[in-house]
């Protein structure tokens, strides 16, 4: 998908889509009547994009100003859609850069691609393709297909009545997971002599109680031919193992993936989970909540730290903040080289 920018153009398709003349004529208030930010505090950086550039050509911004390879939409996402996705998406990579601190190149000189409900994957709400290095977000769920997607009665009655459905059910809020894998994968390939991610890829977690739970961890990272595996290791390996031994969120981890598969354990999504409390606890440091970039509620005690299980998916702030230095580092090493 390099260079590929799908436009947002209201003329496209004949005269239906040439009577509505919105997105192309109506002022900056008009286009923000449709913007439903998810972003807190909301910024008044979005009524200065308009300012610089016209509705449609607020896509073509996104890929220029932080560098991205290309931005994809599916055919079912419609004028409006793509218009609030651009807009989310442009504050998140806003506060994704304060964070990151990469000079606003996140796209890495043009290596990553995004998609927005083009190139889903059932059952996924988002994912990260390695071999096209693309970052896709799904579109909201249909409401009529909710019946499909394998609940149980009362959780489907209980979706029906969210009115923040965007949020919840779409690739909003996963894409500094997402971008976690990217840097995963990316760093590997360019920097690194590897063929696969610097986490180890899809290599599990093993019983916390075997003595070899830190070899096959340290096998699968193959660390230490690269400064960056070394920094990578650094801020990873706390989380997991202390003087050798797996920690409580080891335990967690590998408990919830005795509940709901292998998925969980696997140390890619590891990783990516705690990125995306890493991007969220950086943030929460500045007052700043974005949806768009983290679901709610990720790394905070109440959520992650269930009391009556062991069981768990992410990385609480605490933790996070105890190798939140060692992560700084790994990022800044990235940012010297890009």
């Amino acid at each position: 998908m390099a260079n590929k920018i799908v436009d947002i153009n209201p003329f496209r398709g004949g005269k239906a889509a040439r009577a509505n003349t919105k997105y192309l004529k109506a002022d900056a208030a008009e286009y923000l009547s449709d913007y439903k930010p998810l972003r807190k505090p909301v910024l008044n950086l979005i009524p200065k994009v308009f300012k610089s550039v016209a509705i449609d050509k607020v896509a073509e911004l996104v890929i220029k100003q932080y560098k991205f390879a290309g931005l994809e939409f599916g055919n079912w996402i419609n004028q409006h859609r793509r218009i609030d996705f651009c807009l989310n998406l442009y504050t998140a990579l806003y506060d994704l850069n304060k964070v990151l601190k990469f000079n606003n190149n996140i796209g890495i000189n043009k290596t990553i691609s995004i998609a927005y409900g083009a190139r889903g994957q059932k059952g996924a709400l988002a994912h990260f393709e390695p071999v096209n290095n693309v970052i896709n977000l799904s579109r909201d769920r249909r409401l009529d297909k909710v019946d499909s997607w394998g609940y149980n009665e009362n959780y489907i009655e209980y979706i029906k009545t969210q009115k923040n459905f965007r949020e919840h059910y779409s690739g909003y809020g996963s894409f500094a997971h997402e971008y976690g894998h990217a840097l995963d994968y990316i760093v590997a390939e360019k920097y690194t002599f590897r063929k696969s991610a610097l986490s180890g890829g899809r290599i599990v977690l093993t019983n916390p109680n075997y003595k070899t739970a830190y070899p096959n961890f340290i096998n699968a990272l193959n660390t230490g031919n690269t400064l960056f595996e070394q920094r990578f290791r650094d801020c990873f390996e706390p989380l997991l193992f202390r003087n050798g031994k797996p920690t409580s969120f080891y335990i967690g981890v590998y408990s919830l993936a005795l509940q709901k598969g292998t998925y969980w354990s696997r140390l890619n999504e590891i990783w990516a989970r705690t990125f995306e409390v890493y991007v969220a606890y950086k943030l929460s440091k500045q007052g700043i909540v974005n949806k768009f970039l983290i679901k709610d509620g990720k790394g905070k005690y109440r959520d992650e730290l269930n009391k009556e299980s062991f069981a768990r998916a992410y990385p609480s702030f605490g933790e996070i903040a105890k190798v939140s230095k060692k992560i700084d580092e790994f990022i800044a090493e990235i940012a010297k080289r890009i």
